[in-house]
């Protein structure tokens, strides 16, 4: 993730491996954990969608 952020998926995929609220709790602080958490200001639709409309548009430049 960006800004060395841990993935936001973290605590499904570690959960039953380590103390990860432990191992959060001691290497980020609480700002960076609830900015690595939360959800993504774009779902991935929205995403697809955006990149659908750049690419019609570069081909309509290119005709």
């Amino acid at each position: 993730m960006n800004e060395d952020l841990p993935c936001r998926k973290i605590m499904v995929c570690w959960e039953f491996m380590i103390e990860i609220s432990k191992f959060l709790g001691e290497h980020y602080s609480i700002d960076q954990i609830q900015r690595a958490l939360a959800p993504p200001t774009k779902t991935r639709l929205d995403t697809i969608l955006e990149l659908i409309e750049k690419a019609k548009k570069i081909k309509e430049e290119g005709e």
